[in-house]
């Protein structure tokens, strides 16, 4: 069988948004659907009816390593046998244009194309702000025509079309960390395209859990969210693109709660892989928005 179209889904213990997410995939001939499950509960899945067993074109891989979503990703890039290749989470799913845009895209010239996003609460659907910040990116990268934004700022797998190959001759994988561990592959996928375009077209649907935080605020969490970003950080001053560099303090909020000498450290960490002239800046930006909750957002 030969795809068009590999849509790569990790999954753990939401059997009924996988099942939803899969309903906004078209069962076509030329896409190639990969879930990998992450060693979910039994108490929670029921393997035996597990969603996309009996779907068209779908493996269905029951991984029982628990690595997280970054291994099953990388299981799943594994078995992807297509040109493009495509993410998502299992919460989320995909818009009514999908099937046209992947009509589109076919035999597109460029390695990389970041689409539109849309963002609802998971329970109601009912629109939320999560994909404002996505939105805001992407619509000033096409006006100033400025793809390098997309390239370093656009941190997620989804809402995107990857050329495969370019994935695999790279030799591009998902760092296998609790947390962060799309954003270095994106990054990577990011800064290597040569052919990269933008649309202002929604291909994707982003959720957000009204009972549940998005992050998770552990102290090795937080601290593998913050390597992850200076990581980021030290390849834009390599590659002298610091004007796309992440505010690293702006995880000071979320270190609070785990006493003085965290902060300090976090900090010191935060000054080390801060681009030079932008430490003030950036320290500044953190203190005059720390006490706005819509302000709070780690990367």
């Amino acid at each position: 069988m030969s795809y068009n179209y590999s849509i790569i889904i990790p999954h753990k213990n939401s059997p009924d948004l996988l099942a939803r997410c899969l309903k906004s995939i078209p069962e076509r001939d030329d896409v190639q659907v990969i879930i990998v499950d992450d060693n979910s509960s039994l108490d929670k899945v029921d393997f035996t009816n597990f969603p996309g067993l009996k779907r068209k074109n779908t493996i269905c891989i029951f991984d029982k390593s628990g690595k997280g979503a970054g291994h099953a990703r990388n299981v799943g890039l594994e078995k992807a046998e297509a040109k493009w290749l495509v993410f998502s989470d299992c919460d989320d799913f995909f818009t009514n244009d999908f099937s046209s845009i992947l009509d589109d895209n076919v035999n597109s010239v460029y390695e990389l194309t970041y689409y539109d996003i849309e963002s609802v609460y998971s329970d109601t659907l009912e629109p939320c702000n999560r994909s404002d910040n996505y939105k805001e990116k992407l619509y000033k990268a096409i006006d100033n025509v400025d793809m390098d934004l997309l390239r370093y700022k656009m941190t997620t797998p989804w809402g995107k079309i990857i050329l495969h190959s370019f994935v695999k001759e790279n030799g591009f994988r998902f760092d296998e960390t609790p947390v962060s561990n799309d954003a270095w592959f994106s990054f990577l996928v990011g800064h290597n395209a040569k052919n990269v375009n933008a649309i202002k077209k929604s291909l994707y649907v982003v959720t957000e859990n009204r009972t549940s935080l998005m992050h998770q605020n552990s102290k090795i969490n937080l601290w593998c969210r913050l390597e992850v970003a200076a990581r980021i950080n030290d390849n834009l001053i390599q590659y002298k693109k610091t004007q796309y560099h992440i505010n690293l303090f702006a995880y000071e909020y979320y270190f609070i709660h785990l006493g003085l000498g965290v902060i300090i450290k976090s900090i010191a960490y935060s000054v080390k892989h801060t681009p030079a002239k932008y430490i003030l800046s950036d320290l500044w930006k953190c203190f005059v928005t720390v006490m706005i909750p819509s302000k709070r957002k780690l990367g």
